[in-house]
Protein backbone atom coordinates (compact mmCIF):
# COMPACT_ATOMS: atom_id res chain seq x y z
CA UNK A 1 0.00 0.00 0.00
CA UNK A 2 1.36 3.48 -0.89
CA UNK A 3 -0.14 6.43 1.21
CA UNK A 4 -0.93 9.23 -1.43
CA UNK A 5 -3.02 11.58 0.99
CA UNK A 6 -6.07 12.31 0.82
CA UNK A 7 -6.09 8.60 -0.75
CA UNK A 8 -4.40 5.19 0.32
CA UNK A 9 -3.46 3.41 -3.10
CA UNK A 10 -3.34 -0.30 -2.25
CA UNK A 11 -2.64 -3.63 -3.83
CA UNK A 12 -5.54 -5.74 -3.40
CA UNK A 13 -4.17 -9.78 -3.51
CA UNK A 14 -6.89 -12.38 -5.65
CA UNK A 15 -8.90 -14.30 -3.52
CA UNK A 16 -10.20 -11.52 -0.77
CA UNK A 17 -13.23 -9.59 -1.48
CA UNK A 18 -12.82 -5.50 -1.10
CA UNK A 19 -15.09 -5.33 1.83
CA UNK A 20 -16.74 -8.21 4.37
CA UNK A 21 -19.22 -9.68 2.74
CA UNK A 22 -21.23 -9.64 6.24
CA UNK A 23 -20.12 -7.88 8.72
CA UNK A 24 -18.59 -10.77 10.73
CA UNK A 25 -15.53 -11.45 7.96
CA UNK A 26 -12.80 -9.25 7.55
CA UNK A 27 -12.43 -8.23 3.59
CA UNK A 28 -9.38 -6.23 2.05
CA UNK A 29 -10.31 -2.65 3.29
CA UNK A 30 -11.06 -4.20 7.04
CA UNK A 31 -7.51 -6.12 7.07
CA UNK A 32 -5.73 -2.46 5.49
CA UNK A 33 -7.39 -0.58 8.72
CA UNK A 34 -6.33 -3.19 11.37
CA UNK A 35 -2.94 -2.06 9.51
CA UNK A 36 -3.02 1.21 9.48
CA UNK A 37 -5.42 2.40 12.44
CA UNK A 38 -7.01 4.63 9.85
CA UNK A 39 -10.59 4.66 8.88
CA UNK A 40 -10.74 4.24 5.48
CA UNK A 41 -13.54 4.43 2.64
CA UNK A 42 -14.59 2.53 -0.44
CA UNK A 43 -15.25 4.22 -3.55
CA UNK A 44 -14.94 1.04 -6.23
CA UNK A 45 -14.19 -2.26 -6.06
CA UNK A 46 -12.62 -5.12 -7.43
CA UNK A 47 -13.81 -8.42 -7.59
CA UNK A 48 -12.96 -11.28 -4.92
CA UNK A 49 -11.09 -12.70 -7.60
CA UNK A 50 -9.06 -10.16 -9.44
CA UNK A 51 -5.91 -8.36 -7.97
CA UNK A 52 -4.13 -4.92 -8.22
CA UNK A 53 -4.92 -1.62 -8.11
CA UNK A 54 -7.30 -0.17 -5.74
CA UNK A 55 -7.62 3.31 -4.20
CA UNK A 56 -9.25 3.63 -0.85
CA UNK A 57 -10.43 7.40 0.95
CA UNK A 58 -9.31 8.31 3.97
CA UNK A 59 -12.28 10.80 4.86
CA UNK A 60 -15.64 11.44 3.87
CA UNK A 61 -14.52 14.54 1.45
CA UNK A 62 -12.12 12.63 -0.41
CA UNK A 63 -14.59 9.69 -0.42
CA UNK A 64 -17.61 12.02 -1.97
CA UNK A 65 -14.47 13.26 -4.45
CA UNK A 66 -13.47 10.17 -5.98
CA UNK A 67 -16.62 8.41 -6.03
CA UNK A 68 -17.65 11.47 -8.70
CA UNK A 69 -15.01 10.88 -10.78
CA UNK A 70 -16.11 6.95 -10.71
CA UNK A 71 -19.45 8.36 -11.52
CA UNK A 72 -18.37 10.64 -14.49
CA UNK A 73 -15.93 8.03 -16.20
CA UNK A 74 -13.26 10.50 -15.29
CA UNK A 75 -11.37 7.23 -13.88
CA UNK A 76 -9.03 5.66 -16.68
CA UNK A 77 -8.32 2.00 -15.58
CA UNK A 78 -6.18 -0.29 -17.30
CA UNK A 79 -6.43 -4.28 -16.76
CA UNK A 80 -4.55 -7.54 -17.82
CA UNK A 81 -6.46 -10.50 -18.26
CA UNK A 82 -5.36 -14.15 -20.05
CA UNK A 83 -7.66 -16.49 -21.93
CA UNK A 84 -6.80 -19.65 -23.59
CA UNK A 85 -9.44 -19.49 -26.31
CA UNK A 86 -8.24 -17.89 -29.38
CA UNK A 87 -11.32 -16.96 -32.03
CA UNK A 88 -10.37 -14.60 -34.82
CA UNK A 89 -10.75 -11.14 -33.62
CA UNK A 90 -8.92 -7.87 -34.28
CA UNK A 91 -6.50 -7.09 -32.56
CA UNK A 92 -7.88 -4.30 -30.96
CA UNK A 93 -12.04 -4.45 -30.16
CA UNK A 94 -15.02 -2.15 -28.58
CA UNK A 95 -17.76 -3.75 -26.93
CA UNK A 96 -20.93 -1.96 -25.67
CA UNK A 97 -23.82 -3.65 -24.04
CA UNK A 98 -26.03 -3.34 -21.28
CA UNK A 99 -25.36 -4.75 -17.89
CA UNK A 100 -28.21 -5.76 -15.27
CA UNK A 101 -29.10 -7.92 -12.51
CA UNK A 102 -31.16 -10.06 -13.17
CA UNK A 103 -32.58 -13.15 -10.98
CA UNK A 104 -29.39 -12.61 -8.60
CA UNK A 105 -27.04 -12.94 -11.11
CA UNK A 106 -25.61 -9.88 -13.50
CA UNK A 107 -26.07 -10.27 -17.03
CA UNK A 108 -24.99 -8.29 -20.52
CA UNK A 109 -27.18 -8.37 -22.90
CA UNK A 110 -26.11 -8.73 -27.06
CA UNK A 111 -23.97 -5.22 -28.36
CA UNK A 112 -25.68 -2.40 -28.43
CA UNK A 113 -24.33 1.36 -29.46
CA UNK A 114 -25.63 3.02 -26.54
CA UNK A 115 -25.29 0.35 -23.65
CA UNK A 116 -24.54 1.42 -20.16
CA UNK A 117 -21.23 -0.63 -19.93
CA UNK A 118 -18.43 -0.22 -22.92
CA UNK A 119 -14.68 -2.21 -23.23
CA UNK A 120 -12.53 -1.59 -25.14
CA UNK A 121 -9.80 -4.95 -25.83
CA UNK A 122 -5.95 -4.60 -27.16
CA UNK A 123 -4.18 -7.95 -27.71
CA UNK A 124 -0.73 -7.83 -26.18
CA UNK A 125 1.30 -11.12 -26.76
CA UNK A 126 0.27 -14.87 -27.31
CA UNK A 127 2.17 -18.12 -26.38
CA UNK A 128 0.89 -21.14 -26.91
CA UNK A 129 -2.67 -21.55 -26.08
CA UNK A 130 -2.78 -18.38 -24.01
CA UNK A 131 -3.26 -14.57 -24.93
CA UNK A 132 -2.73 -11.49 -22.79
CA UNK A 133 -5.34 -8.98 -23.64
CA UNK A 134 -5.23 -5.06 -22.00
CA UNK A 135 -8.81 -3.84 -21.55
CA UNK A 136 -9.61 -0.53 -20.33
CA UNK A 137 -12.98 -0.13 -19.53
CA UNK A 138 -14.87 2.96 -20.23
CA UNK A 139 -17.57 2.32 -17.89
CA UNK A 140 -17.72 0.49 -14.36
CA UNK A 141 -20.01 -1.87 -14.45
CA UNK A 142 -20.17 -5.41 -12.12
CA UNK A 143 -18.62 -8.22 -13.65
CA UNK A 144 -18.13 -6.09 -16.64
CA UNK A 145 -14.96 -7.04 -18.53
CA UNK A 146 -15.66 -11.03 -17.54
CA UNK A 147 -19.07 -10.89 -18.92
CA UNK A 148 -17.57 -8.54 -22.11
CA UNK A 149 -14.70 -11.24 -22.48
CA UNK A 150 -17.15 -14.29 -22.67
CA UNK A 151 -19.61 -12.39 -25.31
CA UNK A 152 -16.25 -12.19 -27.49
CA UNK A 153 -15.69 -15.64 -26.98
CA UNK A 154 -12.19 -15.00 -25.00
CA UNK A 155 -13.41 -15.87 -21.00
CA UNK A 156 -10.83 -15.26 -18.76
CA UNK A 157 -9.30 -17.81 -17.87
CA UNK A 158 -10.23 -19.24 -14.37
CA UNK A 159 -13.55 -17.85 -14.43
CA UNK A 160 -15.57 -20.59 -14.74
CA UNK A 161 -18.85 -18.45 -13.69
CA UNK A 162 -18.26 -17.15 -16.92
CA UNK A 163 -17.64 -19.92 -19.41
CA UNK A 164 -13.87 -19.92 -18.78
CA UNK A 165 -11.55 -22.72 -18.25
CA UNK A 166 -10.93 -23.78 -14.77
CA UNK A 167 -7.45 -22.83 -13.37
CA UNK A 168 -6.17 -22.34 -9.58
CA UNK A 169 -7.01 -18.59 -10.09
CA UNK A 170 -9.45 -16.23 -12.36
CA UNK A 171 -6.77 -14.25 -14.31
CA UNK A 172 -7.78 -10.74 -14.26
CA UNK A 173 -5.27 -8.08 -12.68
CA UNK A 174 -6.16 -4.70 -12.38
CA UNK A 175 -3.07 -3.24 -13.61
CA UNK A 176 -3.58 0.41 -13.45
CA UNK A 177 -5.83 3.52 -12.35
CA UNK A 178 -5.31 7.25 -13.15
CA UNK A 179 -6.98 10.31 -12.00
CA UNK A 180 -6.73 13.79 -11.26
CA UNK A 181 -8.66 15.34 -8.48
CA UNK A 182 -8.96 19.15 -6.80
CA UNK A 183 -7.32 17.60 -3.19
CA UNK A 184 -4.47 15.67 -4.77
CA UNK A 185 -3.36 16.82 -8.19
CA UNK A 186 -2.84 13.59 -10.84
CA UNK A 187 -2.78 10.57 -9.41
CA UNK A 188 -1.10 7.43 -11.22
CA UNK A 189 -1.41 4.10 -9.38
CA UNK A 190 0.24 1.33 -11.04
CA UNK A 191 0.56 -1.85 -9.55
CA UNK A 192 2.77 -5.00 -10.87
CA UNK A 193 0.93 -7.74 -12.15
CA UNK A 194 1.63 -11.25 -11.24
CA UNK A 195 4.56 -13.53 -12.82
CA UNK A 196 2.88 -15.50 -15.56
CA UNK A 197 0.88 -12.22 -17.13
CA UNK A 198 4.54 -11.45 -17.97
CA UNK A 199 5.64 -14.97 -19.02
CA UNK A 200 3.00 -16.78 -20.41
CA UNK A 201 4.63 -20.04 -20.83
CA UNK A 202 4.45 -20.39 -16.69
CA UNK A 203 1.05 -21.12 -17.34
CA UNK A 204 1.91 -24.86 -18.91
CA UNK A 205 2.72 -25.79 -15.43
CA UNK A 206 -0.60 -25.82 -13.41
CA UNK A 207 0.63 -26.52 -10.39
CA UNK A 208 3.42 -24.22 -10.41
CA UNK A 209 0.90 -21.46 -11.56
CA UNK A 210 -1.14 -22.03 -8.36
CA UNK A 211 1.97 -21.94 -6.34
CA UNK A 212 3.03 -18.55 -8.04
CA UNK A 213 -0.86 -17.71 -7.36
CA UNK A 214 -0.29 -17.98 -3.79
CA UNK A 215 2.78 -16.19 -3.56
CA UNK A 216 1.64 -13.30 -5.47
CA UNK A 217 -0.76 -12.91 -2.82
CA UNK A 218 1.28 -13.04 -0.31
CA UNK A 219 3.72 -10.26 -1.82
CA UNK A 220 0.67 -8.23 -2.12
CA UNK A 221 -0.03 -8.18 1.58
CA UNK A 222 3.22 -8.08 3.41
CA UNK A 223 6.65 -6.40 2.73
CA UNK A 224 9.14 -8.79 1.73
CA UNK A 225 11.93 -6.74 2.78
CA UNK A 226 10.62 -6.78 6.07
CA UNK A 227 8.89 -10.18 6.83
CA UNK A 228 11.93 -12.62 6.43
CA UNK A 229 9.83 -15.38 7.89
CA UNK A 230 6.52 -16.23 6.48
CA UNK A 231 4.10 -19.29 5.32
CA UNK A 232 4.04 -19.12 1.30
CA UNK A 233 2.11 -22.12 0.09
CA UNK A 234 -1.01 -23.17 2.91
CA UNK A 235 -4.00 -24.64 1.45
CA UNK A 236 -2.68 -23.86 -2.52
CA UNK A 237 -0.36 -26.57 -2.42
CA UNK A 238 -2.37 -29.86 -3.61
CA UNK A 239 -1.01 -31.68 -0.13
CA UNK A 240 2.45 -29.65 -0.17
CA UNK A 241 2.66 -26.82 2.01
CA UNK A 242 6.04 -24.22 1.78
CA UNK A 243 7.61 -21.55 4.54
CA UNK A 244 10.37 -19.30 3.88
CA UNK A 245 12.69 -18.82 6.89
CA UNK A 246 14.90 -16.23 5.52
CA UNK A 247 17.08 -17.44 2.63
CA UNK A 248 15.21 -20.85 2.88
CA UNK A 249 11.97 -22.53 1.30
CA UNK A 250 10.90 -24.90 3.21
CA UNK A 251 8.60 -27.26 1.47
CA UNK A 252 6.32 -30.40 3.70
CA UNK A 253 5.58 -32.71 1.35
CA UNK A 254 2.10 -34.37 2.42
CA UNK A 255 1.60 -36.28 -0.30
CA UNK A 256 1.86 -40.66 -0.79
CA UNK A 257 4.75 -40.84 -2.94
CA UNK A 258 7.73 -39.24 -3.10
CA UNK A 259 8.21 -36.30 -5.45
CA UNK A 260 9.78 -36.89 -8.56
CA UNK A 261 12.28 -34.99 -10.63
CA UNK A 262 9.57 -32.64 -12.11
CA UNK A 263 8.37 -32.06 -8.69
CA UNK A 264 11.95 -30.40 -7.54
CA UNK A 265 12.48 -28.77 -10.45
CA UNK A 266 8.78 -26.88 -9.59
CA UNK A 267 10.05 -26.50 -5.99
CA UNK A 268 13.68 -24.92 -7.01
CA UNK A 269 12.04 -23.05 -9.66
CA UNK A 270 9.48 -21.23 -6.91
CA UNK A 271 12.02 -20.87 -4.45
CA UNK A 272 14.07 -18.74 -6.70
CA UNK A 273 10.62 -16.70 -7.43
CA UNK A 274 10.01 -16.18 -3.79
CA UNK A 275 13.77 -15.01 -3.49
CA UNK A 276 15.13 -17.61 -1.62
CA UNK A 277 19.24 -19.09 -2.03
CA UNK A 278 18.12 -22.09 -0.93
CA UNK A 279 15.63 -25.12 -0.93
CA UNK A 280 14.40 -28.23 1.70
CA UNK A 281 11.74 -30.99 1.03
CA UNK A 282 11.14 -32.48 4.02
CA UNK A 283 8.33 -35.95 3.52
CA UNK A 284 6.05 -36.09 6.03
CA UNK A 285 4.37 -39.62 4.94
CA UNK A 286 4.01 -41.35 8.10
CA UNK A 287 5.49 -38.76 10.59
CA UNK A 288 5.09 -39.74 13.74
CA UNK A 289 4.58 -43.69 13.65
CA UNK A 290 7.69 -44.39 11.49
CA UNK A 291 10.52 -41.63 12.58
CA UNK A 292 13.70 -43.68 11.14
CA UNK A 293 11.98 -43.21 7.62
CA UNK A 294 11.69 -39.56 7.24
CA UNK A 295 13.96 -38.57 4.13
CA UNK A 296 14.38 -35.12 2.62
CA UNK A 297 15.61 -33.44 -0.18
CA UNK A 298 17.64 -30.16 -0.37
CA UNK A 299 19.66 -27.77 -2.76
CA UNK A 300 22.46 -27.75 -1.42
CA UNK A 301 23.81 -29.44 2.56
CA UNK A 302 22.89 -25.93 3.92
CA UNK A 303 23.02 -27.16 8.07
CA UNK A 304 22.18 -24.11 10.05
CA UNK A 305 20.88 -20.46 9.68
CA UNK A 306 19.42 -17.38 11.16
CA UNK A 307 16.25 -15.19 10.20
CA UNK A 308 14.22 -12.69 11.36
CA UNK A 309 10.96 -12.10 13.07
CA UNK A 310 9.37 -9.36 14.92
CA UNK A 311 12.70 -8.12 15.74
CA UNK A 312 13.98 -11.28 16.71
CA UNK A 313 16.16 -13.49 15.94
CA UNK A 314 16.21 -16.96 15.41
CA UNK A 315 18.45 -20.27 14.75
CA UNK A 316 17.06 -22.66 12.20
CA UNK A 317 18.17 -26.27 11.37
CA UNK A 318 17.87 -28.38 8.65
CA UNK A 319 18.66 -31.82 10.12
CA UNK A 320 16.66 -31.82 13.68
CA UNK A 321 13.35 -32.77 12.48
CA UNK A 322 10.31 -31.91 10.64
CA UNK A 323 10.79 -28.53 11.16
CA UNK A 324 13.42 -26.09 10.88
CA UNK A 325 12.79 -24.51 14.42
CA UNK A 326 9.87 -22.35 14.16
CA UNK A 327 5.97 -22.52 13.69
CA UNK A 328 4.66 -19.62 11.65
CA UNK A 329 0.86 -20.08 12.31
CA UNK A 330 1.98 -18.85 16.04
CA UNK A 331 3.35 -15.74 14.84
CA UNK A 332 0.41 -13.47 16.01
CA UNK A 333 0.40 -15.25 19.07
CA UNK A 334 3.84 -15.02 19.62
CA UNK A 335 3.31 -11.36 19.33
CA UNK A 336 0.60 -11.00 21.59
CA UNK A 337 3.26 -12.24 24.78
CA UNK A 338 5.71 -9.48 23.71
CA UNK A 339 2.97 -7.50 24.15
CA UNK A 340 1.56 -8.77 27.39
CA UNK A 341 4.47 -10.53 29.16
CA UNK A 342 6.58 -7.32 30.58
CA UNK A 343 6.94 -7.92 34.79
CA UNK A 344 5.14 -10.94 34.70
CA UNK A 345 5.95 -14.48 35.40
CA UNK A 346 5.67 -16.67 32.29
CA UNK A 347 5.29 -20.66 32.15
CA UNK A 348 5.75 -21.84 28.93
CA UNK A 349 5.16 -25.84 28.23
CA UNK A 350 5.88 -28.02 25.31
CA UNK A 351 8.26 -25.23 24.51
CA UNK A 352 10.56 -26.67 21.56
CA UNK A 353 12.85 -23.81 20.76
CA UNK A 354 11.01 -21.62 23.05
CA UNK A 355 9.90 -18.80 20.34
CA UNK A 356 7.23 -18.15 23.27
CA UNK A 357 9.44 -17.69 25.89
CA UNK A 358 11.94 -15.61 23.81
CA UNK A 359 9.06 -12.82 23.39
CA UNK A 360 8.23 -12.88 27.11
CA UNK A 361 11.77 -12.24 27.83
CA UNK A 362 12.27 -9.83 25.21
CA UNK A 363 9.19 -7.91 26.52
CA UNK A 364 10.89 -7.49 29.78
CA UNK A 365 9.20 -10.28 31.95
CA UNK A 366 10.07 -10.65 35.36
CA UNK A 367 10.72 -14.74 34.79
CA UNK A 368 10.47 -16.97 32.42
CA UNK A 369 10.70 -21.12 33.22
CA UNK A 370 10.72 -22.88 29.77
CA UNK A 371 9.54 -26.61 29.82
CA UNK A 372 10.04 -29.37 27.30
CA UNK A 373 10.88 -33.52 27.20
CA UNK A 374 14.05 -32.70 24.89
CA UNK A 375 17.53 -31.89 26.00
CA UNK A 376 18.24 -30.94 22.74
CA UNK A 377 15.96 -28.42 21.72
CA UNK A 378 16.19 -26.90 25.04
CA UNK A 379 19.69 -26.69 23.66
CA UNK A 380 18.40 -25.05 21.02
CA UNK A 381 16.23 -22.41 22.73
CA UNK A 382 19.33 -21.19 24.84
CA UNK A 383 21.13 -20.73 21.05
CA UNK A 384 18.02 -18.59 20.21
CA UNK A 385 18.37 -16.51 23.33
CA UNK A 386 22.18 -16.35 23.63
CA UNK A 387 21.12 -14.78 19.61
CA UNK A 388 18.99 -11.96 20.90
CA UNK A 389 21.69 -11.02 23.73
CA UNK A 390 19.08 -12.37 26.37
CA UNK A 391 20.01 -14.07 29.59
CA UNK A 392 19.91 -13.72 33.54
CA UNK A 393 19.19 -15.79 36.66
CA UNK A 394 15.26 -15.46 35.79
CA UNK A 395 15.33 -17.81 32.89
CA UNK A 396 15.05 -20.84 33.66
CA UNK A 397 14.76 -23.98 31.36
CA UNK A 398 13.49 -27.35 32.50
CA UNK A 399 13.63 -31.03 30.58
CA UNK A 400 10.56 -32.49 31.73
CA UNK A 401 7.46 -33.69 30.73
CA UNK A 402 4.85 -31.00 31.13
CA UNK A 403 2.47 -32.91 33.58
CA UNK A 404 5.22 -33.89 36.46
CA UNK A 405 6.62 -30.14 36.29
CA UNK A 406 3.41 -28.96 37.05
CA UNK A 407 2.97 -31.62 39.63
CA UNK A 408 6.04 -30.13 41.35
CA UNK A 409 4.59 -26.83 41.41
CA UNK A 410 1.77 -27.01 42.96
CA UNK A 411 3.32 -29.08 45.95
CA UNK A 412 5.83 -26.17 45.98
CA UNK A 413 3.07 -23.54 45.72
CA UNK A 414 4.76 -22.31 42.72
CA UNK A 415 2.34 -19.87 40.72
CA UNK A 416 2.59 -17.41 37.29
CA UNK A 417 0.88 -15.13 36.15
CA UNK A 418 0.96 -16.19 32.04
CA UNK A 419 0.77 -19.69 31.18
CA UNK A 420 1.48 -20.60 27.44
CA UNK A 421 0.43 -24.43 26.20
CA UNK A 422 0.66 -25.61 22.65
CA UNK A 423 0.68 -29.53 22.97
CA UNK A 424 1.24 -32.12 20.45
CA UNK A 425 -1.54 -33.75 19.17
CA UNK A 426 0.13 -36.54 19.98
CA UNK A 427 3.70 -37.73 21.94
CA UNK A 428 5.35 -40.39 23.09
CA UNK A 429 7.61 -40.03 26.60
CA UNK A 430 9.29 -42.08 29.35
CA UNK A 431 5.96 -41.12 31.45
CA UNK A 432 3.60 -42.71 29.02
CA UNK A 433 2.03 -41.37 26.18
CA UNK A 434 0.33 -38.09 25.97
CA UNK A 435 -2.88 -37.67 23.36
CA UNK A 436 -4.59 -34.45 23.64
CA UNK A 437 -8.16 -35.32 22.95
CA UNK A 438 -8.13 -37.72 26.22
CA UNK A 439 -5.48 -35.47 28.29
CA UNK A 440 -6.49 -32.33 27.50
CA UNK A 441 -8.73 -32.02 30.37
CA UNK A 442 -6.10 -33.49 32.94
CA UNK A 443 -3.84 -30.87 31.68
CA UNK A 444 -6.13 -27.61 32.07
CA UNK A 445 -6.86 -28.69 35.84
CA UNK A 446 -3.20 -28.86 36.60
CA UNK A 447 -2.70 -25.34 34.72
CA UNK A 448 -5.33 -23.58 36.29
CA UNK A 449 -3.91 -25.04 39.70
CA UNK A 450 -0.49 -23.05 39.42
CA UNK A 451 -2.10 -20.00 37.49
CA UNK A 452 -2.42 -16.74 39.57
CA UNK A 453 -6.22 -15.98 40.31
CA UNK A 454 -5.92 -13.24 37.68
CA UNK A 455 -3.40 -14.79 35.43
CA UNK A 456 -4.11 -15.72 31.52
CA UNK A 457 -3.48 -19.23 29.90
CA UNK A 458 -3.21 -19.24 26.03
CA UNK A 459 -4.00 -22.57 24.81
CA UNK A 460 -3.52 -23.45 21.59
CA UNK A 461 -3.50 -27.13 19.10
CA UNK A 462 -3.08 -28.00 15.61
CA UNK A 463 -5.33 -31.30 16.16
CA UNK A 464 -6.77 -31.99 13.33
CA UNK A 465 -10.13 -33.75 14.52
CA UNK A 466 -11.27 -30.69 16.43
CA UNK A 467 -12.53 -27.32 14.55
CA UNK A 468 -12.25 -23.75 16.80
CA UNK A 469 -15.99 -24.71 18.18
CA UNK A 470 -15.22 -28.25 18.93
CA UNK A 471 -11.84 -26.92 21.00
CA UNK A 472 -13.59 -24.45 22.76
CA UNK A 473 -16.29 -27.15 23.82
CA UNK A 474 -13.67 -29.34 24.89
CA UNK A 475 -11.87 -26.49 27.07
CA UNK A 476 -15.63 -25.28 28.64
CA UNK A 477 -16.35 -28.66 29.73
CA UNK A 478 -13.01 -29.35 31.12
CA UNK A 479 -12.39 -26.30 33.54
CA UNK A 480 -14.10 -23.01 35.13
CA UNK A 481 -12.42 -20.22 32.66
CA UNK A 482 -13.77 -17.54 30.66
CA UNK A 483 -12.69 -17.60 26.96
CA UNK A 484 -11.73 -14.90 24.41
CA UNK A 485 -10.14 -14.80 21.28
CA UNK A 486 -6.56 -14.68 20.55
CA UNK A 487 -5.26 -12.51 17.47
CA UNK A 488 -6.41 -13.46 14.03
CA UNK A 489 -3.86 -15.16 12.21
CA UNK A 490 -2.13 -13.73 9.41
CA UNK A 491 -3.17 -13.81 5.87
CA UNK A 492 -0.50 -16.06 4.93
CA UNK A 493 -2.57 -18.79 6.59
CA UNK A 494 -6.12 -18.91 5.85
CA UNK A 495 -8.07 -15.87 4.57
CA UNK A 496 -11.17 -15.15 6.23
CA UNK A 497 -14.11 -17.69 6.52
CA UNK A 498 -12.01 -20.78 6.01
CA UNK A 499 -11.67 -22.99 8.64
CA UNK A 500 -7.93 -22.54 10.60
CA UNK A 501 -5.45 -25.38 10.94
CA UNK A 502 -4.35 -23.53 14.60
CA UNK A 503 -7.02 -23.49 17.28
CA UNK A 504 -6.08 -20.90 20.15
CA UNK A 505 -7.89 -19.46 23.29
CA UNK A 506 -7.03 -16.84 25.87
CA UNK A 507 -8.44 -18.33 29.53
CA UNK A 508 -9.05 -16.68 32.31
CA UNK A 509 -10.49 -18.52 35.97
CA UNK A 510 -13.83 -17.60 36.39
Amino acid sequence: MTPNAPYLLADKPAGVPTHSPDGERQGFVEYLARQTGEELRVCHRLDKETSGALVLARSAAAARQLADLFAQHRVDKRYWMITDRNPRLDDQIEISTDIKKERGAWVSSTPAPNGNAVSRFKRQRRHGDHTLWEVQPATGKPHQIRLHAQQLGIPVLGDAEHGGTPFPRVLLHALELRFTSDSAGEVVHRTAAPPFFEDLHLLADIDLTAWLAALDRRRRLFDPGAETTLRLLHGEGDNVRCDLFGPVCWFYWYRDQPPQQSDLDRMAAFAQTAGARHWKVQLMLDRGTAPQQRRHYASNALADWTACEHGLRYHFKAAQGLSPGLFLDQRQNRLWIKHHAKDKTVLNLFCYTAGFSLCAAAAGARQVVSVDTSKSTLDWARENFALNNLDGDHLEFWAADARYFLQGCHKRQRRFDLIICDPPSFARGKHGPFKIDRDLPNLLQQILAVLEPDGTVLLSTNYEKWNQTQFENTVRKSAAVTLAPTPPTDWDFELPGQAPLMKSLLLQKT
